[in-house]
């Protein structure tokens, strides 16, 4: 069970949901895989590689969800997505932050309407993933929208919807050889044709990068980008601090017990 918590928190971006205001973080792990070959390495003796004991994941999940899971009633929650399409070969896990969620859904609430299609409120969306245990993709089936949830900023994850779109039409990696086009969209603002804009997206995309040692103990989220984007310089900066924080946090104790007391927070 601790070494499914570490994993999550320290190689899957939980630790960012849980302490800082990452939304959502979302994680999978292929069930015919063990933790046979995951080790952490000790935050202040990194020359110590502990390898973790061998267990399949679904024993982990299962001790951790009731031992711990099934008692938190404060603003975390960790669920396994169970609708999802390939679930039977993948155990995906989902961290939620319910109060960074329903703000953030709050903040773009008319942007999830419009793309939703409907009218909903931000208790609602949440409910339908925790209370009716829907996984949040078949929800929102919205690129966009999910990468708002992880974390991404709006402008990114827009941005990276738009570019995928386009990519159907122009990116010959992301279709299957010679398919008749179904359409030629409209370029956007600013752009003279559709096939600008998606040149434009393939020049200014890059990776998000907070430039951490690679020998840190935490993984930084990874998403897409555009350049010199105001927006992703603050996001840059508070994920920054959120890593020094949550470093500093498990320097003062136990792994368990920290991570227990966090899970049971109320904020």
């Amino acid at each position: 069970m601790e070494t499914l918590l570490q994993n999550m928190i320290f190689e899957d971006n939980f630790g960012y949901t849980l302490f800082g205001n990452k939304p959502v973080s979302l994680t999978a792990y292929p069930l015919n895989y063990f933790f046979d070959s995951i080790g952490f390495f000790d935050f202040f003796d990194p020359s110590i590689f502990k390898r973790s004991p061998i267990f399949p994941i679904l024993e982990a999940w299962s001790i951790l969800e009731k031992n711990v899971l099934c008692h938190l009633k404060g603003n975390y929650v960790i669920l396994k997505q169970i609708d999802n399409p390939i679930s039977q070969h993948v155990l995906w896990i989902i961290m939620i932050n319910k109060s960074r969620f329903l703000e953030t859904v709050s903040e773009h609430l008319d942007l999830f309407c419009e793309l939703i299609g409907k009218k909903i409120t931000p208790k609602e969306l949440l409910d339908e993933v925790i209370l009716n245990q829907r996984s949040l993709w078949n929800i929102l089936n919205n690129e966009a929208l999910y990468g708002i949830l992880l974390g991404y900023g709006k402008e990114n994850s827009l941005a990276f919807k738009r570019r995928s779109d386009l990519g159907e039409v122009f990116d010959p990696y992301s279709r299957e050889p010679h398919p008749p086009i179904p359409f030629y969209p409209k370029p956007s603002k600013g752009f003279q044709s559709a096939e600008e804009e998606f040149l434009y997206f393939e020049k200014q995309h890059c990776s998000f990068d907070i430039q951490q040692s690679p020998l840190s103990p935490l993984v930084p989220p990874a998403f897409m980008t555009m350049k010199n984007d105001e927006k992703t310089k603050e996001l840059t900066k508070e994920y920054k601090e959120t890593f020094k924080q949550i470093v500093a946090i498990y320097a003062k104790g136990d792994f368990l017990s920290i991570t227990l007391d966090r899970l049971n927070a109320e904020k």
